[in-house]
Order: structure tokens, then C-alpha cells, then sequence
């Protein structure tokens, strides 16, 4: 058992694993269904542990949101999109979370603009260059939008970046997880959409993670 994992999930086409900065008590995991490239000693290759059939981006994101599933044992988790390359080390990174003993979630605030509803209006008017989403996926996103109204989901509640989630195992982050899940299940694979829903219904506090700490490079397939 580690107490601290780093962890990431490649799914549906061929990616590279980035080189991070090795730290003693840190275990980094790649979940995948064969899609790595390139192997190197410091990622652990795992078999996924849920497969949706015809759908990668969706399996990468039960990984990716059911921590306490994939990783039941460790302390502490965090989560890399194949996008993000952190700019500080690991240790350091817990060591300023558990400074913060009330929170479970450490994650970026978006940089651009508070709103799930503007956020859902960027990813549908910029699908066709940047997200490549089904018709089907479109369909989702507007019915999670229907759905937030009647539940009189405030506009400007907030939005983070999904990208790294830095995350304590406990029966709260469970719990959140697995509304969050439900969310990304029924509505759209676009988890980012329902982040600050949950955190809204569950009125669960987060942590916001510096931005500067972490470096976007380009995005894998399933991101």
C-alpha cells in the first residue's frame, strides 16, 4: 500500500506516459486497455477496472472520478489528465493539503469563467474543432442544463478545471464521487460540466490548487 498515488487512465488510442519527477513514497498507476505507447519502470501498468464497451471516454472517466474504487487503499490520490505536467513536486503538493485538515478537494479554478452554462455554450459552439462530440453527447449536455434549472442551480455558483483532482480517501470524497459519477453516467462525459453541481447538491467545500503549480501541454485522446 502507498499512501500517496499519482494515477491517469489512457483509453481508446494510442498516448505516451509523461516523465514526472520520481519521489520516494509516491506510486505512480496508468490504468489501460493496452493504449500506452511507451513503458517506462516509474508507471505501473493496470488492467481497467470497468470497461464500457464503445465508449473510452467514458471508461478513462470512471477511473478518473471513482478513486476509492480504482485505488481503495491509499491515502491520499491524485489525478492527472494526459493534458497536465505539475510544475511542483508531490510531497510538496501534500504537504500543503494537509495543512487544510477540513477539506477532501483540491482542484483548479477555471480561469475564464464561473458559469456551468457558459461553460456548456464553449464546449458546444467549439465541439466541431476541439471535442469531436456525438450528437448524442450534445444531447446530454442539454438535458443536464434542463435538469439544473428546475433545480434552480445558481448561475455564477462557481467552475473548476477537472484536470488534476487531488483527493483524501474518505467515506465524504465516496460519496461525492459516486453522485459525480451518476451525473457523468447519465448525462455528459464532459465531467467538468457537473463538478460544482455535485459540490452544489452536497454542499461540499473544495480547496482551489494554484494554477501556476501545474503546466498544460496537449491533450491526450480521452481527455
Amino acid at each position: 500500500m502507498s499512501d500517496i498515488i499519482v494515477y491517469t487512465c489512457i483509453t481508446g488510442a494510442k498516448n505516451f506516459l509523461p516523465e514526472y519527477e520520481k519521489e520516494d513514497g509516491v506510486k505512480y498507476i496508468c490504468f489501460t486497455d493496452g493504449s500506452v505507447e511507451s513503458k517506462t519502470d516509474q508507471w505501473e501498468i493496470k488492467d481497467l477496472i470497468l470497461n464500457i464497451e464503445d465508449d473510452p471516454r467514458r471508461t478513462a472517466r470512471y477511473h478518473k472520478l471513482m478513486s476509492h474504487e480504482v485505488l481503495p487503499e491509499n491515502k491520499y490520490s491524485i489525478w492527472f489528465d494526459g493534458s497536465m505536467i505539475p510544475r511542483v513536486r508531490i510531497l510538496d503538493l501534500i504537504k500543503w493539503f494537509e495543512k487544510d485538515n477540513s477539506n477532501e478537494y483540491a482542484v483548479r479554478p477555471h480561469p475564464g469563467w464561473n458559469c456551468v452554462w457558459k461553460e456548456a455554450e464553449t464546449i458546444k459552439n467549439l465541439n466541431r474543432q476541439y471535442f469531436d462530440l456525438s450528437d448524442e453527447e450534445i444531447i446530454r449536455i442539454n438535458e443536464a442544463l434542463v435538469k439544473y434549472n428546475k433545480q434552480k442551480f445558481p448561475r455564477e455558483f462557481g467552475l473548476h478545471e477537472t484536470g488534476v483532482l487531488l483527493r483524501k480517501n474518505t467515506k465524504k470524497t465516496k460519496s461525492f464521487n459516486e453522485k459525480w459519477w451518476k451525473e457523468v453516467s447519465d448525462f455528459s462525459v464532459r465531467d467538468q460540466m457537473s463538478f460544482d453541481y455535485v459540490r452544489w447538491k452536497t454542499k461540499n467545500k473544495i480547496t482551489d490548487l494554484n494554477r501556476d503549480w501545474f503546466k498544460q501541454v496537449n491533450h491526450r485522446h480521452y481527455a
